[in-house]
């Protein structure tokens, strides 16, 4: 049986539904974000940018406790029995966390950057609180997989933040209207679940807070683990290269990051509560993880690999040749995170079928030696550090395949036809866009002939070689619209 034929039963029209409601918040807040993106390179310095995304890079550790523990416990049907008792202890987590940051500020300043940035990471700090007051109610929502009111939900979010931020820039904030801005997106978020989402009762399936808290645990530190492996980065450029080291590597992960690895959480969001229900309900779902697995693996493979391609031309054409240093980490991260898109889907199957620990540890195993590398390669410059991270994304690949066959009971042959399409993309894109890439004239001519000859080999494979995949991937929009 073809993967194209494993979705017919409910569970798969959920996950068709989800990832077309949530598909469609993720482009308007990608929209949203990246237009506040290039506004704020063009207005800011290097050195003032990097100096903001120093603190959002630091704050980004004390959203993974907020957003992952108990959340994701939420979502797998474990609660105190009560909601509102959960979302209290969540809460009273955000509110603890988010005051140690407060007082952490002026050592935070000292060490990463930028000087005198203590009410940056005391605008962090404020983020992460009102960021607390929502997330039992996001994971309710998702746990009744209601993707549509999420969705919507986030949009709002979105096009606060990106008002926000552009009013505050265009009055000289400076680098504070980053952060404001996150404050802004998160604090209408919290009005409307706190409006639409009522949190009544219990998932029936109460723990202790032992109970609660291991599980949170375990889920925390694996993201933790993963949140450091993708983002010390930031931290030991700051301080080993300064802040405008800092600026240039900021915009050259940046643009990658909101390409990639915002699609890969945007559909963690949908694919795990999928996979949560179907393993209390006992039901199978390795047709879903399969469908989960290509379509990530084919996005990471044409966003990040096309945008490896065209990343020199595109950094001056769009951003300005200020940021030119940006160009060949840009390069290397897309890489990179094109190949973390081949196996984001397994950690979600891990943890839904109740291997969180094991999850946990092979991210922390990975993060260690992630971060010693990044340690003994940051003096080298930033192109160093970028080409660290293609490095541990093959690691990690691998590792995490091995566990999809082992673990999750996946064959490979299986994997490998999921995955087929995106194996063709790569080699159509190595026999097309990469020549014109190597042997032509950096500038606009260039970026046009590489983007057209890359669609033209992307549309090769689906049109001639194929045809079938084409046509489910069609059936996803038909369902949709039908």
């Amino acid at each position: 049986m073809t993967i194209a034929r494993t979705m017919t039963d409910d569970l798969g029209q959920r996950a068709i539904r989800g990832v077309a409601t949530t598909a469609l918040a993720f482009v308007s807040n990608r929209v949203f974000q990246l237009a506040s993106t290039v506004l704020v390179a063009r207005w800011l310095d290097p050195a003032i940018l990097g100096g903001a995304y120093a603190a959002i890079a630091v704050v980004s550790f004390g959203q993974v406790v907020v957003d992952a523990g108990i959340g994701a416990a939420v979502v797998a049907g474990h609660d105190l029995g009560s909601l509102r008792a959960t979302a209290l202890v969540n809460m009273s987590t955000a509110v603890v966390l988010g005051s140690g940051v407060a007082l952490a500020a002026p050592a935070l300043s000292r060490a990463f950057g930028p000087t005198g940035g203590v009410g940056l990471y005391r605008l962090g700090a404020l983020y992460l609180i009102v960021r607390g007051a929502g997330k039992v109610h996001v994971a309710v929502l998702e746990r009744g997989l209601e993707f549509g009111r999420r969705a919507s939900i986030d949009i709002a979010s979105g096009i606060a933040r990106l008002v926000a931020t552009v009013v505050l820039v265009v009055q000289g904030v400076g680098a504070s209207s980053l952060i404001w801005g996150m404050v802004a997106g998160e604090a209408a978020t919290v009005v409307l679940l706190l409006v639409l989402v009522r949190l009544h009762g219990g998932s029936g399936r109460a723990r202790s807070f032992r109970g609660l808290a291991g599980f949170s645990a375990a889920v925390v530190l694996a993201r933790l683990s993963g949140e450091l492996a993708t983002n010390a980065d930031y931290l030991i450029v700051g301080s080993r290269l300064g802040s405008k080291a800092l600026g240039y590597y900021s915009i050259a992960y940046r643009v990658p990051e909101l390409l990639l690895s915002q699609v890969y959480w945007i559909a963690s969001s949908v694919l795990y509560p999928l996979l949560a229900r179907a393993h209390r309900d006992g039901r199978p779902a390795d047709g879903v993880l399969l469908e989960a697995l290509g379509f990530l693996a084919l996005w990471g493979v044409i966003v990040g690999f096309g945008l490896a391609l065209i990343a020199p031309d595109a950094i001056s054409e769009i951003f300005g040749s200020k940021w030119s240093a940006s160009a060949t980490p840009m390069t290397l991260v897309a890489i990179a995170l094109g190949l973390h898109g081949l196996v984001f889907a397994i950690g979600d199957a891990l943890k839904a079928s109740g291997r969180v620990w094991f999850f946990a540890a092979a991210e922390t195993s990975i993060a260690v030696v992630s971060v010693v590398t990044l340690l003994a390669v940051a003096s080298h410059g930033v192109v160093w550090v970028a080409a660290t991270h293609v490095v541990i994304a093959a690691t990690w690949a691998s590792m995490s395949l091995v566990a999809a066959v082992g673990l999750i009971g996946l064959r490979w042959s299986a994997i490998l036809d999921a995955m087929r399409p995106a194996l063709l993309v790569v080699g159509s894109l190595a026999l097309t866009a990469l020549p014109l890439r190597i042997l032509l004239a950096p500038g606009r001519s260039r970026l046009a002939l590489v983007v057209l000859a890359a669609l033209a080999s992307i549309a090769f494979v689906f049109a001639v070689v194929e045809r079938e995949r084409s046509r489910h991937i069609l059936s996803y929009v038909t369902a949709k619209t039908r």
